[in-house]
C-alpha cells in the first residue's frame, strides 16, 4: 500500500467508499422487499434488545426536518460534495485518515441515494432497550467516520503542537547525556595533553 502513489490510494479509498455505499443500498433493498408493512413490519433478533424494523424517515433522527426534505437532499449533496473536495486536497495525506473519510462518504452517499431516488430515508435497526431512533448501515458509517476523524485530528494537532516546541525547552535526558559524554571526552584528551 505504501508503495503506491497517494492519488492510487485516494482512488482506492473511493472506490470503497462506493462499495460501502452500494452494500447499503443492497440492504436496504432486501429490507424493503421482505419487512416492508405489507409483509412483516418487524423480525425480532434478539427479543427486547435488537430487532429489523421497516421505517421511511424522511428527515432525519427523530424525524427532524421531515417537512423540508428536499433541502435535506441538497444538504446532504453539499456536504458529500465538500468532503470529497477535502479528499483530494493535499492535507488527506494519511492512509489512516483516508479509510475514516471512506466511512463517512460511504454512509454519506449511502443516505443521498435514498433522499434523491425514494425521497426519505429507509431506516430499520431497532435498539429495543433504548429510547432511540430507528437508524441504519449508513448512519453507522457516518457516526463512526467522523468520530474516527476527529479522534485522528485531535491527536495530529497534539503531535503538531509537541513537535513545534521552542527551541530554549529543557533539554531532553538523552540531550543532556551526549553533552556530559562529549565533555568527558575533551577532559580525557586534555589530560593526555597536561601529561605528555
Amino acid at each position: 500500500m505504501k508503495n503506491l502513489s497517494l492519488l492510487t490510494r485516494k482512488i482506492l479509498a473511493l472506490c470503497g467508499a462506493l462499495v460501502l455505499a452500494f452494500l447499503d443500498q443492497l440492504i436496504k433493498y432486501l429490507v424493503v422487499i421482505f419487512i416492508s408493512p405489507m409483509n412483516l413490519p418487524q423480525i425480532e433478533l434478539i427479543p427486547g434488545v435488537l430487532s429489523l424494523t421497516y421505517v421511511d424517515n424522511p428527515g432525519i433522527a427523530w424525524s427532524l426536518f421531515m417537512d423540508h426534505p428536499e433541502l435535506l437532499t441538497l444538504f446532504t449533496a453539499l456536504l458529500m460534495l465538500l468532503l470529497l473536495v477535502l479528499f483530494f486536497t493535499k492535507f488527506v495525506r494519511s492512509n489512516v485518515l483516508m479509510v475514516f473519510l471512506m466511512l463517512v462518504l460511504g454512509g454519506g452517499l449511502g443516505n443521498l441515494a435514498d433522499r434523491v431516488f425514494r425521497g426519505s430515508v429507509v431506516d430499520y435497526i431497532h435498539l429495543e432497550f433504548l429510547d432511540f431512533p430507528i437508524f441504519n448501515l449508513a448512519d453507522c458509517l457516518v457516526v463512526v467516520g467522523v468520530l474516527l476523524t476527529l479522534v485522528w485530528l485531535l491527536a495530529y494537532w497534539f503531535r503538531e503542537e509537541k513537535t513545534d516546541e521552542p527551541e530554549h525547552a529543557a533539554p531532553s535526558k538523552k540531550t543532556v547525556k551526549k553533552k556530559s559524554g562529549e565533555r568527558e571526552l575533551v577532559e580525557k584528551h586534555s589530560q593526555e595533553d597536561l601529561n605528555d
